[in-house]
């Protein structure tokens, strides 16, 4: 695949996704009045630090905990234990993200149901795994909730 066709691909990416009934979703703001949804960023920020190479300044780190903290605005009071019914869920190569957020949710006995942040890898076995009839809903939901938390643009 070249150049130009990953920026076909990108250039109608929106418009393929829509089509299949897939919307893409704005990173909601941070409401101060609901405590709920606001988290420790300084304390997920380290344990991230801590189970990837990110040092405490760079940029992708303050992006990652940033899209942790989306997924539970996402998600406001749905507890799902099965991630397509969760309503989002950050999907990242960096499996320490999903490391540093599952020990912080733990700590904070948060109760969030399926995991806020998966690797790539784990999603597509998790995909590939539903039964037969369920595989096309289950890629739309699994589809809709990795870009309802895809970083900014």
């Amino acid at each position: 695949m070249g150049t130009p066709d990953v920026e076909r691909i990108i250039a109608t990416l929106e418009r393929d996704l829509a089509a299949l009934g897939v919307a893409v979703l704005e990173r909601p703001q941070r409401d101060l009045a609901r405590r709920e949804q606001l988290l420790d960023e300084a304390k997920l920020s380290g344990l991230i630090v801590k189970y990837t190479n990110y040092k405490p300044t760079d940029a992708g780190l303050a992006r990652d905990v940033e899209s942790v903290a989306a997924i539970v605005r996402l998600r406001g009071s749905r507890r799902s234990t099965y991630v397509e019914n969760s309503g989002a869920v950050f999907v990242t190569s960096t499996g320490g993200i999903g490391r540093a957020a599952e020990e912080f949710f733990r700590a904070e006995v948060m109760r969030l149901g399926a995991p806020i942040c998966t690797t790539a890898e784990a999603l597509t076995n998790l995909l590939w795994l539903k039964p037969s009839g369920d595989f096309l809903r289950a890629a739309r939901s699994f589809l809709s909730a990795c870009l309802c938390s895809s970083p900014s643009q």
